[in-house]
């Protein structure tokens, strides 16, 4: 324990050993749901993730993790399948049949554990998960965790190797993985440790990437916050155009008119007109209807080779 300058404790800093005392009972699912319940009360929490509650509770403190994210529609939530070592047979299985189900375009279930060391060096196993969770927690929302590349390795620089009874490298499991949205820890060709895919558990066209799930949570956070200053504001058509003028001059800065590198929206468009009526408004209501593309991620490349022992020659016409 590090003593720092306090009323009746050293001037410097120093080093104690502490004596006595218990680590108390093992924690339980309850208490787990009951600190969920406390990030439910927060707005800032962007993504969801638990220590290694042990195998005796995962599956209900995971069922817990989805219910959670499932309910507030404003986070992702990481959750790591089974214990450590186990079969790629009982991962799968895990995805795909348990219940409840836990694939949503909210949740990105690990089905890899990896090792890293202690400070004392010593080699320690422990849930891929929290890596992944500490990639999205620093990334911007149009940043995949899942880049080979050092925008999003640099989060995964502690792995020291990848903990499973199958071969993460193996492309016909990488493949299977990929379809099923199973995320697995990977080691690239230049040693370094990543993610290997982008993908949700979710099936569902559309739903299936984890960045489009972030840029659609950045874009409503975004916009709510920017016209809150208009709910219980008169109700009329020169303050809608207002709210609709915010909402489009935000979408451009997110555009790659401003963002030529990283756009957040590749095209959007905004309508008041079609979406209100009368009767709508005077119930108090003002719908603003929003279209926008999402850029995806770049997950396949396809290298096209024409290479050969002999020149082909192409006659022209």
């Amino acid at each position: 324990m590090l003593f720092r300058s306090a009323t009746g404790l050293p001037a410097a800093a120093t080093t104690a050993t502490l004596i006595g005392g218990s680590n108390g009972a093992a924690v339980t699912s309850t208490q787990y749901e009951a600190a969920l319940a406390l990030l439910a009360l927060r707005n800032d929490v962007l993504v969801v993730v638990t220590d290694n509650p042990g195998d005796g509770i995962r599956d209900a403190v995971n069922d817990a993790v989805v219910a959670h994210v499932a309910a507030k529609r404003d986070r992702i939530g990481v959750i790591q399948t089974t214990p450590q070592n186990d079969t790629w047979v009982n991962v799968k299985a895990y995805v795909n049949a348990h219940s409840p189900s836990v694939r949503s375009d909210r949740i990105i279930p690990c089905g890899a554990w990896v090792q890293t060391q202690d400070d004392s060096g010593a080699a320690v196993t422990t849930p891929f998960a929290t890596y992944v969770a500490s990639a999205l927690a620093n990334l911007e929302p149009q940043q995949s965790h899942a880049r080979w590349e050092d925008t999003a390795t640099q989060y995964y620089a502690s792995v020291a190797g990848i903990v499973a009874p199958f071969n993460t490298n193996d492309d016909d499991l990488r493949g299977d993985a990929t379809r099923a949205g199973i995320l697995l820890p990977i080691r690239l060709d230049t040693g370094a440790y990543a993610a290997l895919h982008d993908r949700t558990s979710s099936l569902t066209s559309g739903k299936r990437f984890v960045t489009t799930r972030r840029i659609k949570d950045f874009l409503a956070r975004s916009i709510r916050t920017s016209i809150q200053g208009f709910v219980n504001g008169i109700n009329w058509r020169g303050q809608q155009v207002k709210v609709k003028a915010l909402v489009d001059a935000f979408m451009v800065r997110q555009g790659p008119t401003v963002r030529r590198d990283e756009p957040r929206a590749i095209a959007s468009s905004t309508d008041i007109t079609s979406v209100n009526t009368p009767a709508s408004v005077s119930l108090g209501n003002f719908n603003l209807a929003l279209d926008a593309q999402t850029p995806t991620v770049m997950e396949k490349i396809g290298l096209l080779f024409n290479v050969g022992e002999t020149v082909t020659v192409r006659e022209s016409t």
